[in-house]
């Protein structure tokens, strides 16, 4: 009689204790959709698009080699509002390994998760297998995240049944386990939510469903779900923003209808656990820069990230273009008075007056400001390079610059519109065939589209390189009838595709037969790309990432840039 006496305490307790907006748990039915073992290059970013499409939440139990392999897909889950959690480094049985291996599993993991999360970042575990020991619990010390709905997709392959084993097993504060390595449990995630939805579910990360929930995690303890607690705290709200123009610049206010810290970046990057929290109005060189989130957790419990609304800044920010070698500043509002700086400094209305093209030599870094009626704009920065490539995102002392500077130079390498290049970006399968295709000063001629790609629209830019390195035997498809211009290159399909190149150029690598053993993780290295990875090892064209050849590694523009440009030095009868 007391533990039903006490019970009904506590709820009631909990129920006072409850927000005005929180509302009763049986009137919602929350789940947390989970995945292991990724990120996966193909399939995540495909999960990603149906995610954000749906306006739904989960939560990433990643694998630390494969978010080092594949950072930009793991920086957008995270970006995009989802909860990254840790499966360990590689995938080992734990209650195998030793105190000091289990806990280099993790603190390996952590160390590349805080790099996009942000070193203040916390992180729930789930553990290979479901796996665990006294010793695991107490190395690890955080709360290990199991399941209670397992849809053993891994095992049947099959999307309707992955659909089918959720819309089966579902209930309120469910943990459902699946994998985003599989295309079939992606589609099949996507189908069930779409019906679930229908339904009145709302899908939200772990931390989330606690959360609302007003349960509280345990490190080490095993949390299997997390059933209706009789109240449910609601999604955290988005900040909000308004702004004023002082003498000093623009000064940005953010208000939030909830207690979440606010998490704040100035410069149009993404906050992060290592960002600053605010306390009070601050000034901002370019307002539309401004992001801000609120958030319980940085990494699991949060709002959506907000930026300003384009009709709440005080003046659009100037465009800056390059004709020949004249530089020319507008304003969208042509009343507005420009102004500019050529050393990097910050422009302002005390910086020379911009009325008139400008003859510029490269090497300078130009700063664009806009003035009208005591409102300001943001600045516009361009790099201006020696060659007079006009860049918003080259950083002239990056290891990548030489190279991608010359390729664009020579009219190699485009951007990606607004000033941008992308160096950290990944490089699609569509770009390399159309690079090379450049790089051979080669046409293809006649186009009969005999390759039968059907997901090669005939209208795209890339579809005559796509044809071209089809019938050179640079490329294949992904099948006879895909061959996936828009998916990602790794460094060791990167490998081949150059070795072929250079084959059809008349301009073949050396043999590099056990060129690989000097990489710690040549035991990685596809069979198929061996010879490859060798002959581009022996040759120079290509580098290790430190010890490590990451085969499996997403090639990035940076990167591929930078073996272009040896490639195009390289000669079979001077390897050096």
């Amino acid at each position: 009689m007391k533990r039903i006496l006490s019970a009904v305490l506590v709820l009631a307790l909990l129920m006072t204790l409850a927000p005005i907006g929180a509302s009763a748990a049986e009137e919602s039915k929350l789940a947390a959709l989970t995945f292991d073992d990724g990120p996966d290059p193909r399939d995540t970013p495909v999960l990603l698009d149906g995610l954000a499409q749906r306006g739904v939440s989960v939560t990433f139990f990643l694998l630390g080699q494969w978010a080092q392999w594949y950072p930009a897909v793991a920086r957008r889950a995270f970006e995009e509002g989802h909860e990254i959690g840790c499966h360990s480094w590689d995938h080992p049985e734990l209650t195998g390994l030793t105190e000091n291996q289990v806990r280099d599993q993790f603190e390996k993991s952590y160390q590349v998760l805080d790099s996009f999360c942000g070193e203040n970042a916390d992180y729930l575990v789930r553990v290979p297998y479901g796996s665990y020991n006294s010793m695991v619990r107490q190395t690890i010390g955080r709360p290990l995240i199991q399941w209670n709905v397992d849809t053993r997709d891994w095992e049947s392959l099959n999307a309707y049944s992955v659909r089918d084993a959720i819309l089966r097993d579902i209930r309120d504060g469910a943990i459902i386990l699946l994998h985003d390595i599989h295309r079939t449990s992606v589609e099949g995630v996507l189908m069930a939510i779409d019906i679930l939805l229908e339904e009145g579910w709302e899908f939200v990360t772990v931390s989330e469903l606690y959360r609302r929930r007003g349960v509280e995690m345990i490190d080490g303890a095993i949390h299997y779900n997390c059933r209706s607690t009789g109240v449910d705290l609601g999604p955290i709200p988005a900040p909000t923003f308004s702004c004023r123009q002082t003498a000093e610049g623009v000064e940005v206010t953010i208000a939030s209808e909830s207690d979440a810290p606010v998490y704040y970046t100035t410069d149009g990057s993404w906050p992060n656990g290592d960002s600053p929290v605010y306390t009070g109005p601050f000034l901002a060189e370019d307002y539309s820069a401004v992001r801000a989130v609120a958030a319980y957790k940085i990494n699991g419990s949060r709002s959506a990230t907000v930026s300003p609304r384009p009709w709440e800044f005080p003046l659009e920010n100037p465009e800056i273009r390059m004709e020949g070698s004249t530089l020319v500043v507008t304003a969208p509002d042509p009343e507005a008075e420009l102004y500019y700086t050529l050393d990097g400094t910050d422009a302002g209305p005390d910086s020379p007056r911009y009325d008139s093209p400008l003859e510029l030599t490269g090497g300078c870094t130009i700063h664009a400001f806009a003035w009208k009626d005591g409102r300001a704009s943001g600045q516009t920065v361009r790099y201006l390079s020696a060659r007079g490539i006009l860049s918003a995102d080259l950083d002239p002392g990056a290891w990548y610059f030489e190279d991608m500077d010359y390729l664009a130079s020579i009219g190699l390498l485009n951007g990606v519109g607004g000033g941008m290049f992308a160096p950290g970006g990944s490089l699609t399968r569509g770009m390399l065939v159309a690079l090379l295709l450049r790089c051979s000063g080669e046409s293809l001629g006649q186009w009969t589209q005999e390759s039968g790609f059907a997901d090669v629209d005939p209208g795209a830019w890339y579809a005559e390189a796509v044809e071209w390195a089809w019938r050179s035997g640079i490329v294949s498809g992904r099948s006879d009838t895909v061959f996936d211009p828009n998916g990602p290159i790794t460094r060791q399909e990167l490998c081949c595709v150059i070795h072929r190149f250079l084959a059809w150029m008349e301009n073949p690598l050396p043999e590099g037969t056990g060129m690989a053993a000097q990489y710690s993780d040549a035991d990685t290295i596809a069979p198929w790309a061996m010879e490859s990875v060798e002959a581009m090892t022996a040759a120079g064209l290509i580098r290790g990432i430190g010890d490590s050849m990451a085969p499996n590694g997403q090639a990035n523009r940076a990167q591929v840039a930078t073996i272009l440009v040896r490639m195009l030095a390289y000669r079979a009868d001077d390897p050096a």
